[in-house]
């Protein structure tokens, strides 16, 4: 549980305010939705509008206090994020990414339950980096070739594949990033777009949790005054 968390139900049994209140002091006409979605805060810190805008005033306490343990949660979610990081640079593997007609992808749903998105990763050998210029290009070739057949040149619910990107390191430059047509040969001036990777809505994740908006500090944009 992080600093913020505590603080809310340390301040609640203070208070002597059950969660009803406290929801009730956010603006909720429906209680039983606002329990929940407190229930959601205080399990895995995910955040609505109404949280987000008026949680320091329905507890009805100072505003250091508030943005001190605000401060303090942003900091444990940076080195979460950080460790998760090491680990994530620590695992990687240069990949070809399918560039697809549609980012997002159509109807949703499938993609999710078919991991669709997972698809459009091509793995390549972990020694990419190291084997002669040759090679690699054989390799990309051969991957492409591979997956257009595999997938009959297109990926579930994201349309016809128009090309790939290669992505050689964990931390590479965007513009730097080579991409391929579906012969396998390079593309000399691709659109700046073929060089991006996405996958699913950009976010900022702990542990699978989406901490995009709390990272960004929108508690600490206390647009209310004292």
């Amino acid at each position: 549980m992080y600093a913020i968390q505590k603080y809310v139900l340390e301040t609640m049994k203070e208070k002597g305010m059950k969660k009803s209140d406290l929801a009730r002091r956010l603006g909720y006409t429906n209680i039983s939705k606002g329990c929940r979605r407190l229930d959601a805060f205080l399990r895995d810190l995910e955040c609505t509008d109404m949280i987000l805008k008026d949680l320091r005033h329905a507890l009805n306490v100072s505003k250091d206090d508030f943005q001190q343990k605000m401060r303090e949660t942003h900091e444990e979610l940076e080195e979460e994020r950080r460790k998760q990081e090491e680990i994530e640079l620590k695992n990687f593997r240069p990949f070809l990414f399918c560039q697809t007609e549609r980012r997002i992808p159509s109807p949703i749903f499938v993609a999710a339950m078919l991991g669709a998105d997972r698809m459009k990763i091509i793995e390549l050998p972990e020694d990419f980096n190291m084997i002669s210029d040759d090679k690699k290009k054989n390799i990309i070739k051969d991957r492409i070739a591979k997956t257009l057949q595999k997938y009959k040149g297109e990926i579930l619910s994201f349309g016809k594949i128009t090309c790939f990107t290669l992505k050689r390191f964990y931390d590479d430059e965007e513009h730097e990033r080579e991409v391929y047509n579906l012969k396998g040969d390079l593309i000399p001036d691709p659109p700046a777009d073929c060089r991006e990777i996405y996958i699913g809505r950009a976010r900022l994740t702990v542990k699978g949790r989406d901490i995009t908006r709390l990272v960004q500090g929108a508690f600490s944009k206390d647009g209310k005054g004292e």
